[in-house]
């Protein structure tokens, strides 16, 4: 009966900690990136096939572009399209939440040690929840790592046949399957080096060694079943080498342990080191080596936070687990916390149990269904894009078209196209196609630099769309530009 009752219990936990993760993944959709996206999706969508080349920008019209994502970008439109930006949150909140529960599915120990690990982890993976295919690759790495901990329960052909599935379709909705990839590459090698040890050198390698060897090479060649074949290996060197990518966007750029939604990443990184310091029992090699790879990525780009929550959270709960059955079960003074607790050794109506889980239950059910409502109203949605982006200047340009090419702000771009469907931009989030060439003549253009009239010409531009502020847009009226539209936040000028 009492394994029952604690069997009933953990299962109302893992509920609620699901509810609360919901709560929390449901958030405006509002990511610069999230309207480009769309707006690929929806010319995929309308013509069958994706967009591989570019024709939204005039700086690199009709070049080749990299479309890494183009199975994720018609998902979210056609979720967009469906249920508009309420149907787009709840994705959000829905991949994030399944997300979790494969994560929750990997850890060691009792609900409530996994409900406070889990904590930690959503603290350190928030900052990616946004409306993006790289949430793919969050899910299914998520679903990757608890994967591999069943590979045992199944034969070798079935799971050749899962993760080979599992791969073609991850490498059409985002480009970071080259993650899951060097997650199977580090964790086989760190498997390898678990048993070259425990066998005191006595190390051969075998038949289940050369299938894991030959189904890492057959996963590297079906992720080219996809529309950009080979290219699609490119995207992520194309993106990376750019120079100014670190400087130019936030979540490429290094962490910064001064802001506080980015210091959980380091606490995650002391609890491991002092757990591990602290009892006898060793991580396994064949989790420690992705990990060092991923905490290493971490510290490289804020976006590779997710990536790494999703491989600490099962070795902490290993590590906590394993420090309290060691250095506090036993303690004096964790007995005495423990016998003064005020709940200690009571129990219960099984009535009254059933009424308190149901009060915690409507209450969160009615918060999540609250918060859902709240961020439905087109009033609170209109009202934060007008906040974070300029949607009363590009109704002005709906109704006043501008002749020729323009200047817009970098963030700007995909929010422009979205809405005016015809335009051609300047620049926008897609950092692969333009490089650094593109990115750096649009930094000397908006910072005013001594050689910016020469750019001017360079690339025909007739109007800028740009922030308050811009240095270059002191420079135009200098120059007798006209200010042809002014709010809080843009300005639209027009040569003369």
């Amino acid at each position: 009966m009492d394994s029952i009752n604690n069997s009933n219990r953990d299962r109302f936990i893992f509920v609620l900690i699901f509810l609360l993760v919901l709560m929390m993944a449901l958030r405006l959709p509002f990511d610069t990136d999230f309207w480009w996206h769309i707006r690929a999706g929806q010319d995929t969508f309308s013509s069958g096939k994706p967009v591989l080349t570019d024709s939204y920008s005039y700086t690199k019209l009709s070049s080749e572009w990299i479309n890494h994502s183009w199975l994720g970008q018609v998902i979210f439109y056609i979720t967009f399209n469906l249920f508009s930006f309420p149907g787009v949150m709840v994705l959000v909140a829905m991949v994030v939440a399944i997300s979790i529960y494969f994560i929750y599915k990997t850890m060691s120990g009792p609900v409530l040690l996994r409900a406070f690990i889990l904590v930690l982890t959503v603290a350190i993976s928030a900052v990616i929840w946004a409306p993006r295919p790289q949430l793919f690759t969050f899910l299914f790495l998520a679903i990757e790592q608890y994967l591999l901990q069943q590979t045992r329960k199944f034969s070798k052909t079935t799971i050749s046949i899962v993760f080979l599935l599992f791969f073609i379709v991850w490498s059409n909705l985002h480009a970071g399957f080259s993650l899951g990839i060097l997650f199977l590459v580090f964790w086989f090698l760190g498997s390898l080096i678990d048993r070259f040890l425990e066998q005191n050198n006595q190390f051969s390698f075998n038949k289940n060694d050369l299938y894991w060897v030959i189904l890492i090479i057959l996963i590297s060649l079906v992720v080219m079943i996809n529309p950009n074949g080979w290219n699609v290996w490119g995207v992520q060197f194309n993106t990376i080498s750019v120079s100014v990518l670190q400087d130019l966007i936030p979540e490429w750029a290094s962490p910064n342990f001064h802001e506080l939604i980015q210091q959980p990443f380091l606490w995650a990184w002391l609890m491991v080191i002092f757990l591990a310091l602290a009892i006898p029992q060793q991580i396994t090699t064949a989790k420690s080596l992705p990990l060092l790879l991923f905490g290493y990525l971490g510290f490289v780009a804020r976006r590779n936070f997710g990536p790494f929550a999703i491989l600490v959270t099962p070795i902490l709960s290993e590590l906590v687990l394993a420090f309290y059955l060691t250095r506090l079960k036993d303690s004096v003074w964790l007995r005495q916390i423990l016998r003064r607790s005020a709940f200690q050794n009571k129990s219960f109506r099984p009535g009254l149990t059933k009424g308190i889980n149901l009060i915690l239950f409507s209450v969160i059910s009615l918060g999540l269904l609250g918060k859902f409502v709240y961020l439905s109203n087109s009033v609170i949605i209109n009202y934060y894009e007008e906040q974070l982006y300029p949607k009363k200047a590009v109704l002005w340009l709906q109704e006043n078209k501008l002749p020729g090419n323009g200047l817009n702000e970098y963030a700007w771009g995909g929010y422009m196209y979205w809405y005016l469907q015809d335009n051609k931009v300047f620049v926008d989030g897609r950092t692969d196609l333009f490089g650094d060439e593109i990115i750096l003549d649009w930094l000397a253009l908006v910072s005013g630099s001594e050689d910016w009239q020469r750019k001017i010409n360079q690339y025909d531009i007739e109007w800028v769309f740009l922030e308050k502020g811009r240095p270059l847009n002191s420079l135009l009226l200098n120059e007798k530009w006209q200010m042809v539209y002014e709010d809080e936040i843009s300005l639209i000028l027009q040569a003369p």
